[in-house]
Order: C-alpha cells, then sequence, then structure tokens
C-alpha cells in the first residue's frame, strides 16, 4: 500500500480516517503481510513553513561562510550576522532600541557575547527576516562570500515558493 495522507479539517473526516485505518489493518496486519505506521501531525502554515525555510537558508549560509573564510564557526558568523544585519533592523522598533541602548557603545567582542544569549533573528517577524537574508546575501557576496541559492530553500525562504 502506498503512503497516504489524511487530512483531518472537520468532524466528519474522523469517519474516513477510522475506515482508512481498519482497512489497513485488515488487509495488511491481520495477514501478517506488513506492518503499517499511523503518523498524526499538525499541519503548518504558510507562515510557519517560510519560517522553517528562513532558519534554514540561515543557517545554511553560515554554514557557507564559514567553509569558504574558515576563520570562524557557523555558529559565531551566525553571531556576527546578527550583530551587523540583525541589530539595525530591530533596533526600527522603539522598544528594541531602548532595551539595546546600553549595549551600544561596547566593543565588538562584548556585543558578540552579549548576542550569544539574546535572541535576533528567531524575534524577527517574517518580513524583517526576509530583509535581513536579502541584505546579508547582496552584502556578502558583494565581498566575494558565495551563499548558495541554487536550492529550492532560497524562494521559499523569500515566499516564491509553488506551495505557500
Amino acid at each position: 500500500m502506498k503512503a497516504k495522507t489524511l487530512k483531518l479539517e472537520t468532524i466528519q473526516d474522523i469517519e474516513t480516517i477510522r475506515k482508512t485505518c481498519m482497512m489497513c489493518l485488515n488487509s495488511f496486519v491481520k495477514d501478517k503481510k506488513h506492518k503499517i505506521e499511523v503518523c498524526i501531525s499538525n499541519v503548518k502554515t504558510a507562515k510557519q513553513r517560510r519560517e522553517i525555510a528562513q532558519n534554514n537558508l540561515n543557517w545554511v549560509w553560515c554554514g557557507d561562510e564559514a567553509k569558504q573564510r574558515q576563520e570562524y564557526t557557523p555558529q559565531e558568523i551566525h553571531e556576527r550576522n546578527k550583530l551587523e544585519y540583525g541589530i539595525p533592523i530591530m533596533c526600527r522598533d522603539p522598544d528594541f532600541a531602548m532595551l539595546w541602548q546600553p549595549f551600544r557603545y561596547y566593543i565588538i567582542e562584548q556585543k558578540l557575547r552579549i548576542l550569544k544569549h539574546m535572541p535576533i533573528t528567531s524575534i524577527m517577524s517574517i518580513e524583517q527576516m526576509t530583509e535581513y537574508l536579502s541584505t546579508m546575501k547582496i552584502d556578502k557576496e558583494s565581498k566575494g562570500i558565495f551563499l548558495n541559492d541554487k536550492d529550492d530553500l532560497f524562494n521559499k525562504a523569500m515566499g516564491r515558493s509553488k506551495t505557500r
């Protein structure tokens, strides 16, 4: 039997799912032909899928840069990117700007230590994260650092995938 995806959108769908499970149990498990696996998962919204794609793309790019530069780990590059690209975007929000204010005049090494414990990209909106990724790509590539965008991941992250 091929894998089957059934969506539970209304209470009436429960009966369809029950019948499908019973059919599988009767025809495959009872005769010991096959084992079956039932997986129940929450359906992700387009927004959730894009957030995941953006996060994945961000880490792919941190890895790309780490391989090319070889002086920083992907985690260290992530912290530097948060400082260079994330903080300016987030400081447009007056509340965040007030939070960041005490750290403005710290030296870079101190700021990077603070950013290890401060969420930046994870609290960005989809629009902010799109700007963060776009700005970072343009700037890094102008400096000769190639960031992978051949994969469908780039289009998903930028909201240009076929399935939204």
